[in-house]
């Protein structure tokens, strides 16, 4: 792996995406909600995701590598009552989602806040009405616009929806004290189901970074 060093444990993963789901509570998105996401791989990713999950919210991974007009489109038709974006990504994102709330890593532009600022000092334990969430994300379609596959919500209490990544993962024989290595972009259905499967079974997630870095949530 890369150089960056960065481990996030599991109770950091667990304060952080509770943090965050008091936040979107804030800020008004309810259970049946919908956010968007795109960054690239990073280490605040997986804690959006569980955010969201934990939540009861709709939550759609866009592409880091669109443009503008076609990340503005996903964000429109998702529904995204909330948009999060990395500074690294600041050129693509800066008019996307206007009109929004914008929450940004790492760094912020006009239009957005501070992501780092809005957590701080959240709660740590989880909302009161914390329930089961799903992702909701685009396959190309075949009309020339990407399609969104969006499934019913449970709304069950969380811990109590079974994906269906934890059979392969039990088939696998992935567990507590395994690792499951991450190359691929998080914005991708496959590494996103895997990667939280994994960490609902307790294995250790390290996910590539870029060209360089790696980070590591165990």
């Amino acid at each position: 792996m890369g150089g960056s060093g960065e481990v996030i444990t599991f109770r950091e993963l667990d304060e952080r995406s509770n943090r965050l789901a008091h936040w979107l509570r804030a800020v008004g998105v309810g259970p049946g909600g919908s956010v968007a996401i795109m960054m690239e791989n990073n280490p605040r990713f997986l804690e959006v995701l569980w955010a969201a999950q934990r939540s009861g919210l709709h939550y759609t991974a866009v592409n880091s590598h669109l443009s503008s007009g076609e990340a503005e489109y996903i964000v429109g038709n998702c529904g995204a009552q909330v948009l999060f974006g990395s500074h690294r990504l600041a050129g693509v994102l800066a008019d996307v989602g206007d009109g929004l709330t914008r929450a940004m890593v790492d760094g912020v532009i006009p239009g957005w806040e501070s992501y780092e600022e809005a957590v701080s000092g959240r709660p740590t334990t989880p909302i009161a009405d914390e329930c089961e969430g799903d992702f909701m994300l685009y396959s190309s379609g075949t009309t020339g616009r990407p399609k969104g596959i969006r499934r019913e919500l449970t709304l069950a209490p969380m811990g109590e929806v079974r994906p269906a990544a934890l059979g392969l993962m039990e088939l696998l024989g992935i567990g507590d004290g395994n690792v499951y290595l991450c190359p691929a972009p998080l914005y991708h259905a496959a590494p996103l189901a895997w990667s939280m499967g994994a960490q609902r079974v307790g294995a250790t997630v390290v996910v590539w970074r870029g060209s360089t870095r790696g980070s590591c949530w165990r």
